[in-house]
């Protein structure tokens, strides 16, 4: 529960901050995991020091998880958040565990069970209550499609992450995913770039605390929490993330959702669950710990 509350703060941050300063959402991305990065291999190299080493061969698996899954998901989500509302950016992106039901059965050659497409129907009248629920969109184009990327893109870092923490520990895979994501972005966006954009004090501390408080301390206590209950569990609580989200933009930033839009975001947590609990209960098994955040969020790494 308090990962969630992290993470549903570091998005109501970032909101406030591209209302009060003129910040892209690559900057944003790029500060969160190099600093998160950097910070990571420092307690790892000291504490954990084997938690480092990767197989040569997975070095291009980890490149694809770092730039497609990490980077370009927080990337789309963020610009969600920029050009909408936090509640719609939220929402939008917890679509994923459905699109992943979808390419499972896609994958599998067999139609997705009726609950599936029962949930996608659910989901998208709940979309569409939330977007369209205030009397205008709440979002703009750009940021419908950035919305329903993020959804994809989070979609394919579960399903192409669940391999990467098959073969090494859940903060390997965290540490090569957030530095992998960091390369890529050097070269989009160098360093000597950055060092023009003139940032100010309250920048570069609102970049710290997207690294440490909206990545590093919100994944260490949802891996801790994830030893002590089922990670079926830990899904359903980390769902917390959109109401939290949407509670605290209404508190801080003065974003109010209308009777209507929380019927839809309702809807989408409705529908999320209902599709993780039919396919916990089909395997009879637990869900794969390391995917439980990925499988239902942000994010945003």
């Amino acid at each position: 529960m308090m990962a969630t509350v992290f993470w549903s703060l570091s998005a109501v941050s970032a909101k406030y901050m591209f209302k009060s300063r003129p910040l892209a959402p690559l900057l944003i991305v790029q500060a969160r995991m190099t600093i998160a990065a950097l910070v990571l291999f420092v307690l790892l190299f000291a504490f954990s020091r084997h938690l480092l080493v990767i197989g040569r061969r997975h070095v291009p698996y980890f490149f694809v998880h770092g730039a497609f899954g990490m980077a370009l998901v927080q990337l789309a989500y963020f610009t969600a958040v920029r050009e909408g509302t936090v509640s719609s950016a939220i929402f939008l992106q917890y679509t994923a565990p459905l699109l992943a039901a979808v390419y499972y059965a896609v994958r599998h050659r067999r139609l997705p069970p009726a609950y599936v497409i029962s949930s996608l129907l659910v989901a998208m009248c709940g979309s569409g209550l939330l977007l369209l629920g205030s009397g205008t969109i709440a979002t703009t184009s750009l940021g419908l499609a950035a919305g329903l990327m993020s959804a994809v893109m989070m979609a394919f870092y579960a399903i192409y992450g669940a391999h990467g923490v098959k073969l090494y520990s859940s903060w390997t895979a965290l540490f090569w995913g957030l530095l992998s994501g960091s390369v890529v972005l050097f070269f989009v966006q160098p360093p000597w770039v950055i060092r023009g954009m003139n940032l100010v004090s309250t920048d570069w501390l609102f970049l710290v605390f997207m690294a440490l408080l909206g990545t590093l301390i919100p994944f260490g206590l949802f891996l801790y929490g994830l030893k002590q209950v089922p990670a079926l569990q830990a899904i359903l609580i980390s769902m917390l993330e959109p109401v939290l989200a949407s509670a605290f933009a209404a508190l801080f930033i003065r974003e109010y959702l209308t009777p209507i839009q929380i019927m839809g975001g309702a809807l989408i947590v409705v529908a999320v669950a209902w599709v993780e609990l039919k396919r916990a209960q089909e395997s009879q098994i637990r869900l794969p710990q390391p995917n439980a955040r990925t499988q239902t969020a942000h994010k945003n790494a």
